[in-house]
């Protein structure tokens, strides 16, 4: 876990580079971009993909994303065309502006690929979507995920079926874990599509 203090020292030190480079722009960004200081993070992940650093392209992305700033997001895609990515952030985003024919194409790829926090992100975040059958079959074609994240199976099974008795088939930890990915989905489908079913 990092403290803000490492990323305002960060800042600090990249500050007094004076060449500029992909790789100082790229860190600028990133490290505004952990201080919630977004304006500023946009400016230098921009200036990190002008120069050359593709890795700014899945930033930025999420970061448009997390700022529900489709318009943004959709020009940098056209400018950048990374169809071919197969990046969490950007088949969320791909999912987030309604390109479902393009999120379908690249979801079941991530998946085997993936370590368990990204596992666990992109899972969630297609349940924000309302990919909540999807998330169920997933679990049934690979059964390891249900040892990291059972709690979001369950969450998709409520969500399909808000009778679905999750509190009989699973212990108390799991339930409050299996209510927190519910309260977020919720919340995260209100901010972006202004509802709560």
């Amino acid at each position: 876990c990092f403290r803000v203090g490492d990323f305002k020292g960060m800042i600090e030190k990249l500050e007094l580079i004076e060449q500029p480079s992909s790789e100082k722009e790229y860190y600028l960004g990133f490290s505004y971009d952990i201080l919630h200081e977004m304006t500023t993070a946009e400016k230098h992940y921009l200036q990190a993909l002008k120069l050359g650093y593709e890795g700014a392209y899945t930033n930025i992305i999420d970061l448009y994303y997390r700022l529900n700033d489709k318009n943004k997001a959709l020009e940098l895609i056209k400018k950048y065309n990374h169809d071919e990515s197969v990046e969490v952030e950007t088949t969320i985003a791909q999912l987030w502006l309604g390109n479902l024919k393009e999120y379908k194409r690249v979801r079941d790829k991530l998946i085997p690929s993936r370590t368990i926090s990204s596992e666990n992100h992109f899972l969630t975040e297609s349940l924000v979507h309302y990919q909540y059958e999807w998330v169920k079959e997933i679990f049934k074609k690979y059964d390891r995920l249900f040892y990291s994240n059972a709690p979001i199976y369950f969450a998709a099974c409520n969500l399909l079926d808000p009778n679905y008795p999750i509190e009989y088939m699973t212990s108390i930890s799991e339930l409050d874990a299996i209510n927190s990915v519910l309260d977020y989905v919720k919340e995260r489908q209100e901010y972006y599509y202004g509802i709560n079913d």
